[in-house]
């Protein structure tokens, strides 16, 4: 009886075992046939997009072709338009996103009248509405290339501001950056004025973007960023500095100088710099004070620009600093004074 009762139960719990494995099978089976489902469709969405990109690219070139026919009576702009709107009616729709990116990346490579007829193509064809919508998206990543497309298309219309502004730029987040930029670029000229009443940080990813923009300006249109050296924000007055020495605004050689004053070290030590880009020698008998400075990266920048604008008589001077605790004012002395040295035999 004992022999029987153990014997069903092994035969039970074999049965309950195999149960078990037969439903992880069937789960594991079911979880392949999703990822295959999941990949097929992404195969095809990725070929469907590539195709695309590569029709809309093979139009943009052939309306550019027959637009440059020695017997062309339509500019670009006519015949993009035209092949643009028969691509539409026979395929009931244009993929807005990859007209937009491959027409922002065309655009780079442009300057001129051509820019100018690619952007009225993007515009003709509501490109710039599509990217508005984004910005009423709740996804911060799709607001933020709304943003980016906006500015880039150079939608300048009251209402588009208006819109940008209600985003709420007055706090440190990533989209307040993106729309301090976003504005700055819709100006015919550089629109900086935010710079002048930014009480947060300037962040270095919106310097870095800032300087990239900058540097697409023609230099007559850029402001004077001496204007902002005497701001509160010490992020401000680094990026000013910054600019100025980027765009050798000479103009701002004095207020440079008076930085070298600055209570804060990270100040002096970037005014040092901008003081070697410009190559103020009138800062020496200053810059000598400074390479005797608490903060080692004021003496080290010092040092450095010392050796660009001095003479044997600074050598001279600085032949104490080779008994310095810290050992990159050493090594900085030491290279200082031969780069001084060299410079005088070379005279």
């Amino acid at each position: 009886m004992i022999v029987a009762i153990q014997l069903e139960t092994l035969l039970s719990a074999h049965g309950l075992l195999l149960g078990i494995a037969a439903f992880l099978v069937s789960v594991c089976l079911i979880l392949v046939i999703i990822l295959y489902v999941r990949r097929t469709i992404s195969v095809a969405k990725e070929k469907k997009r590539s195709d695309l990109q590569f029709r809309y690219q093979y139009l943009l070139y052939d309306a550019l072709v027959e637009a440059q026919a020695e017997n062309a009576s339509t500019n670009f702009l006519e015949v993009a338009l035209q092949l643009f709107q028969r691509e539409q009616k026979q395929n009931k729709y244009i993929d807005q996103q990859i007209l937009t990116d491959i027409i922002l990346n065309l655009k780079k490579s442009l300057s001129g009248s051509a820019q100018n007829q690619l952007l009225r193509l993007a515009h003709a064809l509501e490109l710039p509405e599509y990217s508005l919508k984004k910005l009423r998206e709740r996804k911060f990543s799709v607001r933020a290339q709304g943003l980016h497309e906006i500015s880039a298309l150079q939608v300048d219309r009251p209402e588009v501001k208006k819109e940008i502004e209600s985003l709420n730029p007055a706090d440190t987040s990533h989209m307040a950056q993106e729309v301090i930029l976003a504005l700055a670029k819709l100006d015919s000229s550089p629109n900086l004025a935010f710079l002048s009443s930014l009480n947060t940080p300037l962040s270095e990813w919106l310097q870095i973007r800032l300087h990239h923009y900058l540097r697409s300006i023609e230099r007559h249109q850029l402001p004077n960023f001496s204007r902002w050296l005497t701001s509160e924000n010490e992020s401000i007055v680094l990026f000013a500095l910054r600019m100025i020495a980027e765009f050798q605004q000479h103009s701002a050689g004095k207020a440079v100088l008076h930085q070298l004053g600055s209570s804060s070290p990270l100040i002096t030590a970037e005014a040092i710099k901008t003081v070697g880009q410009l190559q103020l020698s009138e800062a020496i008998p200053t810059l000598m004070n400074l390479a005797q400075h608490e903060d080692t990266d004021v003496q080290l920048a010092s040092l450095q620009v010392i050796s660009q604008l001095g003479n044997q008589q600074q050598a001279t001077s600085l032949s104490h600093l080779h008994q310095h605790p810290n050992y990159w004012v050493r090594r900085a002395t030491s290279k200082a004074v031969a780069q001084l040295q060299s410079n005088a035999e070379s005279l």
